[in-house]
């Protein structure tokens, strides 16, 4: 009896965090004191499996109600609020840069001068060192150790 109810609670409760999300994206809510709607504070406040928890919240809640003419719209939205929140990752610099190719094209851009700039910081100081720096760096950006590990053999490649 206890479990149901548990159960129900927690899916409640899922229903409005992402409820709360969509409404942080959509600019209709704001954090506490103003603060900005960045990518690190979604992934600090919601998780980091935000996306796909928003995708399926809004898959059940949003899309399951609309006609099949509206889906493709809302799905068209709900993505271009995702890519909009993607950029905040990304200082004035580097989206001065990296929007060469469109605002589509950031990601890859960023990407791939990742992948330069550890080609040459290993090329300098070497793999020990460039270890060293990538494990202190996927603490700053909360990289699980897939993430870690991915990037340290796109480097090396």
């Amino acid at each position: 009896m206890f479990r149901a109810t548990g159960t129900k609670l927690c899916s409640e409760m899922q229903k409005q965090k992402m409820g709360t999300l969509y409404k942080i994206l959509a600019g209709d809510v704001q954090f506490k004191n103003k603060a900005a709607v960045k990518d690190s504070a979604i992934v600090s406040v919601f998780g980091n499996d935000w996306k796909s928890e928003l995708n399926a919240w809004y898959a059940t809640e949003v899309l399951a109600k609309l006609d099949a003419a509206d889906k493709k719209a809302a799905q068209g939205t709900l993505d271009r609020m995702i890519a909009r929140l993607a950029i905040t990752r990304y200082t004035n610099r580097e989206l001065a840069s990296f929007a060469a190719g469109g605002v589509h094209s950031i990601d890859a851009y960023a990407q791939a001068d990742m992948k330069q700039k550890a080609a040459d910081f290993i090329a300098e100081n070497g793999k020990p060192a460039f270890d060293t720096h990538v494990a202190a760096e996927a603490k700053n950006a909360n990289w699980d150790a897939a993430t870690v590990d991915a990037f340290k053999k796109a480097a090396s490649a």
